[in-house]
């Protein structure tokens, strides 16, 4: 019994130690932006890879010929028209190359990280927090979708600032209208945001009958 409660609290103190947090951070940058033009996993299906392609034509295509219409290939700018300025905007900087298609996705999944923080510490507590960001960060499918060009990883830190600026709406309401914005740019990212809907129609159910939502709240989310 004594055994147990000694390593309870050594595994709190560690988790409560601010290098400890800083450790983890740096592993998950590391593994998301080192050798980002390595080969994908192993495990990834490789029917999803050819979409690095498909996503990085059109905003490739505007940085090296100056028109993004070239070709008949164009479904990238049809579905997910916000990730496709944001590879525009990595190529412009940091040249066409496979690091910097994968570029926004890195990004996205290292803000996400931090964003599942400090939602999971308001929420939860700060040592949920950090075992929260541990699974996240460390984790094989996580990492594998951030070091790929795909949407997913953007579409991810949109929908995650969705529900995190919403709780903030608690306290000032005029995060239910940034709410709403993040939850657009998350549909700008990528279509299939829409399928998250009835499932943030489900969260509002819930606050209604708890009697915590009212209809000023979603009025300032869906303007």
């Amino acid at each position: 019994m004594g055994n147990r409660i000694c390593w309870s609290n050594c595994f709190r103190r560690t988790f409560e130690s601010k290098y400890f947090i800083l450790v983890l951070f740096f592993l998950i940058i590391a593994l998301r932006f080192m050798n980002l033009d390595a080969d994908p996993s192993f495990v990834k299906r490789l029917g999803d890879i050819s979409d690095e392609g498909v996503w990085g034509t059109d905003p490739r295509n505007a940085v090296l010929f100056g028109d993004w219409w070239v070709g008949d290939l164009h479904l990238g700018l049809n579905s997910n028209p916000l990730y496709m300025y944001f590879l525009y905007i990595s190529f412009k900087f940091f040249g066409v190359s496979i690091s910097s298609l994968r570029l926004v996705s890195a990004i996205s999944g290292v803000l996400t990280a931090i964003l599942i923080y400090l939602l999971m510490k308001k929420t939860v507590g700060r040592n949920h927090a950090v075992f929260s960001v541990m699974i996240y960060g460390l984790g094989n499918a996580p990492i594998m979708y951030n070091r790929l060009g795909l949407t997913e990883s953007l579409l991810s830190l949109f929908l995650l600032l969705t529900f995190f600026t919403w709780i903030l709406g608690e306290k000032n309401k005029s995060f239910y209208l940034i709410s709403g914005v993040c939850f657009g740019l998350a549909f700008l990212s990528k279509f299939t945001a829409l399928f998250f809907f009835p499932a943030l129609l489900l969260y509002w159910f819930y606050e209604y009958l708890k009697g915590r939502l009212r209809f000023s709240q979603v009025f300032l989310y869906l303007i």
